[in-house]
């Protein structure tokens, strides 16, 4: 698996956090904050990548048959996947992305 390089880039030049979509993310919003960036707070590399192949399966696998939504979500999981394989594992996933200095734009 190669390791991915990362540029240093001004707030900005933030890129839309992976998970989210503009416009589309109000319901994950508590008090103004983002559930992701919460997450991201609180658990580790390694827990939040068990948690995008938890939700890569169950968009896969839904029983609704082929649906465009899903294989959206699924595709979101997959690339935030992909970012998160270039990371240290035992960090929490926020102090991993400032050790990088990476900035996400969590808005919606």
């Amino acid at each position: 698996m190669h390791k991915r390089t990362y540029d240093k880039i001004g707030v900005q030049d933030k890129p839309l956090h992976k998970l989210l979509t503009h416009g589309s993310n109000k319901q994950y919003l508590v008090d103004g904050k983002s559930a992701i960036e919460e997450m991201e707070k609180e658990i580790t590399v390694n827990e939040m990548i068990g948690f995008c192949k938890a939700n890569i399966f169950k968009y896969k696998f839904r029983e609704k048959g082929s649906n465009a939504e899903d294989d959206y979500k699924e595709s979101k999981y997959e690339a935030y996947l992909e970012e998160l394989s270039a990371l240290q594992s035992d960090l929490l996933v926020s102090d991993a992305w400032n050790l990088l200095e990476i900035k996400w734009d969590y808005s919606t």
